[in-house]
């Protein structure tokens, strides 16, 4: 009789452990949950000097407050020139277009990096401040240029 009281003990203590165990588990995946989808979705852009609905035609045109940023190496092989507003970690990226080619990467257009990304598929912010997937239409902003 002792041995079968001893097992039933360490089973009500296993089962118990195992309880606490769920309900731990449960809970941090509820305020996992609680976070993520409570994360405001409107991205809030501090970037006052662009007027992203008639952006500029060229970096030539944007203010002091930006710093280009762009790597040597990226200058060198690249039409893509990447720029930091002052004090801040918000960037954009101009890519000039190039003749011979089709869609978006024939024209000139601009790039808003979402501070916000969590992967490409919300790496840009489109022309009113929404995620916007790496190579989808709405995160090249063209300028209307001639």
């Amino acid at each position: 009789m002792n041995y079968i009281a001893t097992n039933h003990k360490s089973w009500v203590i296993y089962r118990k452990i195992l309880i606490i165990f769920f309900f731990t588990i449960s809970a941090a995946i509820s305020i996992s949950f609680y976070f993520a989808m409570s994360k405001p979705t409107e991205i809030i852009d501090t970037t006052t000097d662009i007027d992203w609905q008639n952006p500029p035609c060229t970096p030539d045109e944007l203010s002091d407050n930006w710093k280009e940023i762009t790597d040597s190496r990226m200058l060198q092989h690249s039409n893509r020139r990447i720029f930091r507003y002052k004090d801040t970690e918000i960037k954009i990226a101009f890519e000039k277009g190039k003749t011979g080619l089709t869609g978006n990467k024939a024209n000139d257009h601009w790039h808003r990096y979402n501070p916000n990304a969590l992967n490409d598929r919300d790496l840009y912010l489109d022309i009113n401040g929404n995620p916007a997937g790496k190579g989808s239409n709405p995160s090249h902003i063209n300028p209307n240029c001639k």
